[in-house]
């Protein structure tokens, strides 16, 4: 994910159905093992209903607590039985905001 300044975040992801033949229904996005970071918080109204063949974005939010190593996992669950909950690892560094520009 990259390098952050201590303090707030927004991350935007795709979630792609582009190669699903049904409809995606994502129900819940619960942050797990959150280190070194907190405050999460999703943007999207949910549930998220994703057409077959399509794609749409998931906004997150949080904070980096401190300097140094931040991550966490988000486990989206959803109505694909396969796939469910899908999880995404979040992990970087947080910086001093004083010597970030």
């Amino acid at each position: 994910m990259g390098t952050h300044a201590v303090g707030p975040v927004n991350i935007v992801y795709t979630i792609d159905n582009t190669a699903g033949t049904g409809q995606l229904d994502i129900t819940s996005v619960t942050p797990l093992n959150m280190v070194n970071c907190s405050g999460f918080s999703l943007v999207n109204t949910l549930p998220m209903n994703i057409a077959a063949s399509a794609t749409a974005v998931l906004q997150v939010s949080f904070n980096v607590d401190g300097v140094g190593p931040f991550s966490f996992d988000m486990a989206i669950e959803n109505n694909d039985g396969d796939e469910t909950p899908y999880d995404i690892a979040v992990s970087g560094i947080g910086l001093d905001p004083t010597g970030v520009e």
